[in-house]
């Protein structure tokens, strides 16, 4: 595995191996970090301490309980990691990522819970009517020296409340059982980019499933200065599905180079969804509705870049029918609630899909919906695939 520096999955000179205490077999390395690398993860947490202590505390508690949610969703993969570098069995492996989870859930409690304190000072007098306030506020940046005989759950317990507290934080797990740690930072990252993604296209620009891959393909578009054509487009997507490689891909990376960033985030699951809908809306009157919001911009939230990410998404609508086979529909974004959602509903009955359920309105209308639409499986050109919803 890579170590994981400001967003940024590298590299270094000279690897460590990582054993299998109970077979000697060398299961991965993880790279020697050097001086430079400390200290040019310091300056990224310094970076994101200043983002995180802006952050209201919903989001900080919404980042710690969804990376529990995610961590629940792949918790046999890091037992199975737990247990292969450190020297726990199976069962008490799966235990610590059950209290991993359990203490991301916990600090993102307790981070809506940050309270300071009022006192009176009246005690004595000519102090009447005068009293003391303290708040409590972020540190910095906390450096997290993590042992071997709890790789996950006890980076959880200083990852978790420093996240939770506004700080920034850098890792340093134990050299012989540094993978669990990785992976969930590897969840977070996840979280934190998808999260960003979300925020480009809003309710004002975009209706899916939360195809991530969809997602990762529309923001390439911002890279690009020239409008990248249709084909391109397509093929980065395959890139980042894994279903595009050796030759192909690298002819792709000459022509793209800026692609290589966005495969560098190693997301999951990046999977084509049953249908999209894409709510198109002029880049102005979603600045007008961005403003409205009462909230910073984002540096990426202006007419320009609006308007190239509308490109992006409307490729993607163009191709994704006859090179991916997934249905596309385009709707008019101008409408009023009620029409948005008539449109909504009639397009999915015609890609005969089942409806979304991370709309911002009720699509279900009879039981006989809700009942096909919570299987935990689906169908798409002969192929099931389990959990891709």
């Amino acid at each position: 595995m890579q170590m994981l520096i400001d967003g940024t999955w590298v590299d270094a000179d000279q690897n460590i191996p990582v054993h299998d205490p109970f077979t000697g077999e060398v299961i991965d390395t993880v790279p020697r970090g050097t001086r430079e690398d400390v200290g040019a993860a310091v300056e990224a947490a310094v970076e994101g301490y200043r983002i995180n202590r802006d952050l209201p505390t919903r989001e900080r508690s919404r980042i710690l309980r969804h990376a529990a949610e995610l961590l629940a969703e792949r918790a046999e993969e890091f037992a199975v990691t737990i247990a292969r570098e450190g020297s726990k069995t199976i069962r008490e492996a799966r235990k610590e990522v059950y209290r991993c989870g359990q203490t991301l859930r916990v600090s993102g409690e307790e981070a809506t819970r940050i309270r300071g304190e009022t006192i009176a000072f009246d005690q004595q007098e000519g102090s009447e009517n005068r009293r003391g306030d303290y708040y409590r506020f972020p540190v910095g940046v906390i450096a997290a020296i993590t042992p071997f005989n709890d790789p996950l759950n006890l980076v959880a317990h200083k990852v978790g409340p420093a996240i939770a507290g506004g700080n920034g934080v850098v890792v340093k797990p134990a050299t012989v059982t540094p993978l669990s740690a990785l992976k969930l930072a590897e969840l977070l990252l996840r979280d934190h980019v998808l999260g960003q993604i979300k925020r480009w296209y809003g309710p004002d620009l975009i209706v899916t499933d939360g195809s991530s891959l969809l997602n990762m393909t529309a923001w390439a578009r911002l890279y690009r200065e020239e409008e990248p054509s249709d084909q391109l487009l397509s093929r980065a997507m395959g890139i980042m599905a894994g279903e595009v490689e050796g030759e192909e891909a690298a002819s792709c990376f000459q022509v793209f180079p800026e692609l290589k960033a966005l495969k560098r985030l190693h997301l999951t699951h990046l999977h084509c969804p049953d249908g999209v809908l894409f709510l198109d809306v002029d880049p102005e009157l979603s600045m007008e509705r961005i403003m409205g919001r009462g909230e910073d911009r984002q540096v990426h939230e202006t007419s320009e870049k609006l308007e190239m990410l509308r490109d992006g998404y409307r490729s993607v609508c163009r191709f994704l029918e006859p090179d991916w086979q997934v249905p596309a529909r385009i709707l008019d974004g101008h409408q009023s609630l009620e029409g948005v959602t008539e449109s909504a509903l009639g397009a999915l009955r015609a890609m005969e899909v089942v409806p979304p359920r991370l709309l911002p309105f009720e699509l279900v209308e009879d039981e006989e919906e809700e009942e096909f639409g919570s299987g935990p499986t689906h169908q798409r050109g002969g192929q099931t695939r389990d959990g891709d919803r």
